[in-house]
């Protein structure tokens, strides 16, 4: 029953989003957002972390980079992006521990459970995450994995906020060289 109700309000969440998508709600509030360079590249940056919005984000992030410094633009929209992050995680981390538990506590996952101790596990879950979040990829798998590693919400933070910046300032250049 639990099951089919995260199904079902999934279901809901993508409807909902693609019906946002595909109205010009967005683009109207994007566009708006450009001409608060500040403000627009928190926003857009907190917009960088899901995949329902990132590419929307990115493309005002271009556009307010076009006048503002790129380092300005990714500091500030990397800050809002890690506050997206921490509210993504606060959202989905006790559903993903519970069910991760779960699994884990099955006959058939014995094995696996030993390699989600190991300390390569959790060095290397936790780099590949930090790239993910660099990455303009949906930021929910390298939160995923980040989380399996036990650290503390000011390192978690300004991890997010370091890689966050790292990715916008890169995904800013490239399309700025590609388009602009």
């Amino acid at each position: 029953m639990r099951a089919s109700l995260k199904f079902i309000g999934i279901c809901i969440s993508i409807a909902v989003a693609v019906y946002i998508l595909k109205t010009d709600a967005t683009d109207v509030f994007f566009l708006y957002l450009q001409n608060f360079e500040l403000l627009g590249s928190f926003v857009a940056g907190f917009f960088f972390t899901s995949v329902f919005t990132a590419a929307p984000a990115v493309a005002v992030l271009a556009e307010i980079m076009r006048e503002t410094a790129v380092w300005q633009v990714a500091l500030i929209g990397g800050f809002g992006a890690a506050l997206g992050d921490i509210l993504l995680l606060v959202i989905i981390h006790k559903s993903v521990d519970a069910e991760t538990k779960y699994l884990l506590g099955q006959p058939r996952f014995g094995r696996f459970k030993k390699i989600f101790e190991t300390r390569l596990f959790h060095r290397l879950s936790f780099f590949v995450g930090a790239l993910i979040i660099a990455s303009p990829l949906p930021d929910e798998l390298g939160l995923a994995l980040i989380g399996v590693n036990h650290i503390s919400k000011t390192q978690l933070f300004c991890i997010l906020f370091i890689m966050n910046s790292l990715g916008i300032a890169i995904t800013g250049y490239a399309v700025i060289a590609l388009i602009f």
